[in-house]
């Protein structure tokens, strides 16, 4: 009787750790990352940041005079890992521009390791301030970003660029684009 219960014992434990092994995965874009919020979580921050920011502002002297520019994004829409921006540029000018696009990017076909930060000068005039921006790479650069636009046609491209008022802001939306990358299976580039 004590040889059964020993072995049904076991069997018992054995049959429970097979079975834990067995279970799905939480992987993906509803399941919770043991190192970090949910996808869910990680777009609802990414849309506040994004809405509480004032995006990057520019400005400079042209051979045609001085101008500022003004670049925002906003999350406009989120189906599963696809996530549609809206970046909006106003520019203040002899002749003032407004520009809108929307970004249509599945965050699944995005290279998590491309997602950097740059810091540039504007070229081609005769000053200009520095601006702040993340972008961001699809695996392969395959052109798999939309962009439309109420003006022109829609457009493939392979890159998506973020910009953000502070190198703090610009920091915390870096991590949390890559986070909602790594949530959705985003891959790296091959080379």
């Amino acid at each position: 009787m004590i040889k059964r219960f020993k072995f049904a014992g076991w069997f018992a434990i054995a049959t429970v750790f097979a079975a834990l092994l067995a279970l799905p995965t939480m992987g993906g874009a509803q399941g919770q990352s043991s190192s970090g919020p949910n996808f869910q979580e990680t777009i609802n921050f990414i849309r506040q940041t994004l809405a509480s920011d004032s995006g990057v502002r520019y400005s400079g002297d042209s051979l045609a005079g001085p101008w500022s520019v003004t670049e925002t994004d906003s999350v406009v829409g989120v189906s599963g890992c696809s996530v549609d921006l809206q970046f909006t540029r106003d520019t203040n000018a002899k002749y003032p521009q407004h520009t809108s696009l929307v970004y249509h990017i599945n965050l699944s076909s995005i290279d998590p390791k491309s997602v950097q930060y740059t810091s540039e000068r504007l070229t081609g005039f005769v000053s200009a301030d520095k601006a702040d921006y993340f972008f961001l790479s699809t695996t392969d650069n395959a052109k798999t970003i939309r962009s439309t636009s109420s003006t022109s046609e829609s457009s493939a491209e392979s890159s998506f660029v973020v910009p953000a008022s502070s190198s703090t802001t610009l920091s915390r939306l870096l991590n949390a684009f890559v986070h909602a990358i790594t949530l959705c299976g985003g891959k790296p580039s091959t080379f």
